[in-house]
């Protein structure tokens, strides 16, 4: 993949940048690895025939993003947010490209981000240089020139991805032996469907279906590398970014997305599709570059990055175009409602007088209620036919409880009677969601309350977890669990999966130096307490220099490091965390 323009240099730029500042408060910097796709102007400074054009972000007045690594005014402060050593042309095996000249293949790029690191910490010093390479997010897109120049390869197709896959399992390793933890790692787009695919293989009307099989072998391969290397390589996380599934619904689904061409180049010069002769000054270019999916032979447009850029940023692994906006907000409103709705309240729980200390909160009922209100409002817009297909095909995610066993702890009645009383009340709203249509519906129980730093603290006779807290959430789960089985054999058509959080935060807290983890009972943002737990974050709170170090974010919430892995162990786990299947299985039943 050669020339690239400076309107797709900015919109990559822009998204990039939107992903750092998304996650302003959990990413230090940003460090950016592959090919022409996310290329910010090195190819510019090597003798190649794979040129960017104006590698800048000069165009819609956008200045603050990874900078190319080899620009001459990249030094100082600058590095500290982040460097881009993306090149095109280039690939994971250090061959790929060779046909365009000099290209940075990925070995090169972990060389010049071996030289980044030495900068910061020369600047910063070596303990600050660490926090920072640890709390940054690193992107890695690169492997689809690895799959158009691997066509020609003599080696058969699955001992070529093996040997692609080994070089860059060493590639990921040798990053995080340089303190990268935070990795988003992009799988192979639908290459045999690009303009320049298409016409020169010339028997091939839409597709060079070969090479998009080819893509499909080798992403099966990097998704287990992924996997693999997530349980190996302690505290990182590796998340897993299908483009090849966002291409595909883009060209499946165009005309949805507003585009009235798909397999055409919009700066075209010959070929059948515009696909043989990169973009470059006579070329024609359309008259609406916003209808097209590509802009020239290989790279798709703004408007195609753009709707990639909200799947990534979105929960696009699932399949959703965005996240489900809070229901009280003034413009939860119209197509919006029809993505979902979240109705979820602080401090609320299944009974309807837990967290009444906190004043005004949102109870099970009274959420069952507002549902209730979304689902008559689907029905308005779209006709009741419509409105049954969409809410049974949907998925309810449930996660509330904690606060009836924390407020449990003193009510009057004894604790059989108790956890009967909140998985009674649970039931019927649970029964209540079906008869309003839902029948995919995954039910997380009660994690391990009593190991909460505002527990350990307001406990003040113990130094450890509080062990009838406990106790009283692993009660409240097991009849909690026997009821969704219960419901499943009864509620015919439901499927309700149970969520073991209790599993999961018992792992993250015996295992946390396993998982990357130096702390396992502080909060990160404290106030006062033997374990920060005594008072919630607040603007004069201290806060760690590493979060990442920890399980416990404020006295009562995770950090996103902890999040991320119950999500993958719900997401993909096994019985152990999820049962009688895992959340995608649900979603895919």
């Amino acid at each position: 993949m050669g020339t690239i323009t400076n309107k797709l240099i900015v919109t990559v730029s822009i998204l990039f940048r939107v992903l750092s500042i998304c996650c302003a408060q959990n990413i230090a910097a940003f460090f950016v690895f592959g090919d022409s796709l996310v290329e910010a102007g090195n190819n510019f400074y090597i003798d190649t025939v794979a040129k960017p054009v104006f590698p800048n972000g000069e165009e819609l007045g956008f200045k603050d993003y990874a900078p190319p690594f080899l620009a001459p005014n990249i030094t100082g402060d600058m590095i500290l947010k982040g460097v881009n050593y993306a090149s095109s042309g280039a690939g994971i095996l250090q061959a790929t490209g060779s046909i365009f000249g000099e290209r940075i293949c990925m070995d090169r790029q972990l060389d010049y981000f071996g030289k980044t690191r030495q900068d910061i910490i020369s600047k910063i010093g070596a303990p600050a240089a660490q926090a920072l390479l640890r709390n940054s997010l690193y992107f890695l897109s690169i492997g689809a020139n690895d799959v158009l120049f691997g066509e020609y390869e003599t080696l058969d197709r699955n001992s070529y991805t093996n040997e692609v896959v080994s070089n860059f399992k060493s590639q990921i390793i040798r990053l995080y032996n340089m303190d990268a933890r935070k990795f988003a790692v992009a799988g192979v787009s639908k290459v045999g469907s690009i303009p320049f695919e298409i016409d020169t293989h010339i028997c091939a009307q839409n597709c060079a279906e070969s090479l998009n099989n080819f893509a499909k072998l080798l992403n099966s391969k990097l998704k287990s590398l992924v996997e693999d290397l997530t349980n190996s390589l302690a505290g990182s996380i590796l998340i897993y970014v299908d483009n090849y599934a966002v291409t595909e619904e883009i060209i499946n689904n165009s005309r949805s997305y507003g585009f009235e061409n798909v397999d055409y180049a919009c700066c075209e010069v010959i070929g059948r599709h515009g696909g043989l002769i990169p973009c470059m000054e006579v070329s024609r270019v359309c008259s609406d570059r916003k209808k097209y999916m590509f802009w020239d032979p290989f790279h798709p447009t703004e408007s195609a990055i753009l709707i990639a850029a909200k799947y990534i940023l979105d929960g696009g692994e699932l399949g959703f175009k965005n996240y489900a906006p809070p229901f009280l907000v003034p413009n939860t409103s119209g197509d919006m409602i029809l993505k979902g709705v979240n109705s979820a309240s602080s401090g609320a729980g299944i009974l309807q007088f837990t967290g009444s200390a906190m004043g005004e909160r949102i109870c099970m009922d009274t959420q069952m209620d507002y549902f209730a209100k979304t689902r008559q409002d689907i029905i308005s817009r779209i006709g009741a036919p419509a409105a049954q297909a969409l809410l049974r095909n949907s998925l309810y995610f449930l996660l509330i409880g904690s606060n009836d066993i924390l407020y449990g702890e003193y009510s009057i009645l004894d604790v059989n009677q108790f956890v009967d009383e909140v998985v009674s009340s649970f039931k019927s709203q649970l029964i209540r969601l079906y008869n309003l249509d839902a029948r995919k519906t995954a039910v997380s129980n009660a994690p391990k309350v009593g190991c909460m730093p505002f527990e350990i603290d307001a406990h003040i006779c113990t130094h450890d977890c509080v062990a009838s807290l406990n106790e009283l959430a692993k009660l409240c789960n097991s009849k909690l669990k026997s009821m969704l089985e219960g419901l499943t054999k009864n509620l015919t058509g439901s499927t309700f999966v149970y969520v073991d959080n209790y599993a999961v935060t018992e792992d993250l807290i015996d295992n946390y130096r396993s998982y990357g983890f130096g702390n396992a009972n502080c909060a990160c943002c404290e106030v006062i307490g033997r374990h920060g737990g005594l008072l919630p974050c607040i603007p004069v709170s201290q806060v760690c220099p590493d979060r990442t170090k920890y399980v416990f974010w404020d006295p009562f919430h995770p950090t996103e490091s902890a999040v991320l892995i119950g999500a993958k162990h719900l997401l993909d786990g096994g019985l152990k965390y999820v049962s009688p299947i895992n959340i995608r299985q649900l979603v895919n039943s």
